[in-house]
């Protein structure tokens, strides 16, 4: 049962991630036909919707049962997205990486609703005075997801760009440290990361900060400038702009990366499952 809540919780932080860069479509004009929850192979479960606004236009919701811990969306036209201007596409890019930032805030908020309050656990807060840790979670929470949800075109095209670099370098910094047998020991994709819930099974806080680690791992993986991840399309618009040979480097470099890391973590999850028998 305890894995039941684990791939749930995973199925949610990945299906808000999506959603994030749906609702940023829409909000920049573009159609999505379709937001599949689960890998896109055997059969498929769904409904279609007609819009009432745009004659002839369909959503459909589709369910693949078959590999079901994945999300995607797929707009109508994706040609049309690269018409867009820089901030809309960089806000498309990111809106997903906003999403589950804000459910980070959300977790903690809901961390302070279920965290037990308790004398001992209060804190003096300037100008509020004392105030239970579990109450400062809570409006701490809300206020973080708010400001996330308000500014999130001025983050996705301006902040996050730098935080790009700034991830690659730290993430690189801490590969290069690492010996190489322990750097296949820990490698793994979502099989290791529903082998690591186990550890947070057995409560709804425990299974609460699950989540609020999934969707730290899902923002941070995603914020690397490396395409094609989220980071990695936003870079591509800077470089093909102000940087194009340069970029064309970067982009093999990046994406021979990328290769490099999912072959790992496809080892390492072949070899955890292999572990079980």
């Amino acid at each position: 049962m305890d894995y039941v809540y684990i791939g749930l919780i995973i199925l949610f932080a990945v299906l808000a991630h999506e959603i994030g860069h749906l609702i940023a479509m829409r909000k920049c004009g573009v159609w999505v036909n379709e937001l599949g929850i689960g890998f896109p192979v055997g059969p498929r479960i769904g409904w279609t919707f007609s819009s009432q606004t745009y004659a002839g236009k369909t959503f459909r919701i589709s369910f693949y049962p078959l590999l079901l811990l994945g999300a995607f969306v797929r707009p109508e036209d994706e040609k049309s997205m690269t018409q867009l201007s820089y901030h809309d596409q960089a806000f498309i890019s990111g809106a997903g990486i906003i999403a589950n930032l804000m459910c980070i805030a959300l977790g903690f908020a809901l961390l302070g609703i279920l965290l037990p309050e308790h004398p001992a656990r209060a804190m003096n807060f300037p100008l509020i005075g004392k105030l239970a840790i579990s109450h400062s979670l809570i409006w701490g929470g809300l206020f973080c997801a708010g400001f996330m949800l308000w500014f999130a075109r001025p983050i996705t095209q301006y902040l996050f760009p730098i935080g790009a670099i700034a991830t690659l370098v730290w993430v690189v910094t801490i590969l290069l440290s690492m010996q190489f047998g322990e750097f296949v020991e820990r490698s793994g994709g979502v099989v290791a990361i529903a082998q690591l819930g186990k550890n947070f099974a057995g409560s709804a806080v425990a299974l609460t900060f699950y989540g609020i680690i999934i969707s730290y791992l899902l923002a941070l993986t995603n914020l690397l400038p490396i395409y094609p991840l989220d980071g990695g399309r936003t870079m591509k618009l800077l470089g093909e702009k102000f940087f194009p040979r340069i970029w064309v480097f970067c982009e093999k470099v990046g994406i021979a990366f990328f290769v490099f890391l999912m072959v790992f973590a496809l080892y390492g999850d072949i070899r955890r499952i292999a572990a079980l028998f």
